[in-house]
């Protein structure tokens, strides 16, 4: 809080309270975001995986 009533000195406790909250809300999500954006990411080369070493065994099975 201290470093916004630094940027905003005019403002009231209250907004500030409310800016504050609203800043700590927006990093919460973006970290979600990120978060589950890497997650899938993940995800989906893991199956990427999977289905290389699937297809190598039935490979190998073939043979």
């Amino acid at each position: 809080m201290r470093a916004t009533s630094e940027a905003a000195p005019t403002t009231d406790m209250l907004a500030l309270a409310i800016l504050v909250a609203l800043n700590l809300a927006d990093e919460c999500f973006r970290a979600r975001q990120q978060h589950s954006s890497s997650h899938g990411e993940l995800s989906a080369r893991a199956l990427e995986l999977e289905q290389l070493v699937d297809q190598a065994l039935a490979a190998t099975a073939a043979q």
